[in-house]
């Protein structure tokens, strides 16, 4: 889990990153609140009981937006923007790679960007399943 500070017109954001072989993940938020509540929807959706994370704000998630292209590097993402129902908006990024490495490298500098590391490890298997299967190249 990571913070950004904001540019002059952009607030400071909470940004959790991963990868998954060639496959680089990314969920921002406007704070790590968001994020941890909009994992926790996605396994309430999937019919997982979630122990030991408490009810924090009971927010609900609409995706807004749905996106799919080709970065100018030749990459292929897909991205939605997610509205939560106190009007905050997140976004989910998957970009595919053609190599591990190269995904281990957009990690890395999306590390550096970070103004702190909030936590770091391996990502336990709340990776945005449900968004991950909505996504998947066909």
């Amino acid at each position: 889990m990571l913070e950004f500070a904001g540019s002059s017109q952009a607030k400071a954001s909470a940004k959790v990153i991963w990868n998954s072989g060639s496959t680089f993940h990314s969920l921002v938020g406007p704070s790590l609140l968001y994020i941890l509540e909009f994992e926790k929807s996605l396994r309430l959706r999937d019919g997982r009981i979630t122990r030991g994370m408490s009810d924090l704000r009971n927010l609900t998630f609409n995706t807004k937006r749905s996106s799919e292209g080709t970065t100018e590097q030749g990459i292929t993402y897909s991205e939605k923007q997610i509205e939560s129902s106190d009007c905050e908006m997140l976004k989910t990024r998957t970009e595919y790679f053609d190599t591990p490495a190269q995904a281990q490298e957009e990690f890395a500098t999306k590390l550096k960007q970070a103004i702190n590391v909030i936590e770091q490890g391996q990502k336990q298997t709340v990776r945005v399943n449900a968004w991950e299967r909505e996504r998947s190249p066909r």
